[in-house]
């Protein structure tokens, strides 16, 4: 988890910041489909042809290297839980990012001098909301 924020002055600001996001997370999510793809193909085929313990895999090993969990040899059928845990977490990601084009609205609307969005991974999760202070 990696919390940070982001200011933004302008509601096209915050627009364009988002518009930027939900692209590169719409061809994210469509590389991590493809892959899923090809992997639920390896699974099935090799579901076919071979018997639950050579699909499972043989010469798995798991290894702890500087903290890290390392998979050796990894089956496909872990491959493809790793792929689809992705595509759903990028899809979370999506829907609150499509969400957060209602922020651009509310700051035009209420007449807000700043936001700051809080992301978690790049997830939006919350906002700071600063209005514009009245002359006196």
């Amino acid at each position: 988890m990696v919390l940070s924020m982001i200011e933004f002055y302008s509601d096209q600001e915050l627009l364009k910041y988002v518009e930027q996001e939900i692209t590169t997370t719409r061809n994210n999510i469509k590389v991590h489909t493809e892959k899923a793809e090809e992997q639920r193909r390896k699974y099935t085929n090799l579901k076919g042809k071979y018997n639950e313990e050579l699909l499972k895999g043989v010469n798995i090993e798991q290894r702890k290297v500087s903290g890290f969990k390392v998979l050796m040899n990894p089956t496909v059928e872990y491959e493809l839980y790793i792929h689809e845990s992705i595509v759903a977490s990028l899809q979370e990601k999506l829907e609150a990012l499509e969400r957060t084009k209602s922020m651009a609205k509310f700051m035009h609307a209420e007449g807000v001098e700043k936001v700051v969005m809080i992301v978690d991974d790049g997830k939006p999760i919350g906002f700071m909301v600063y209005k514009k202070r009245q002359q006196q």
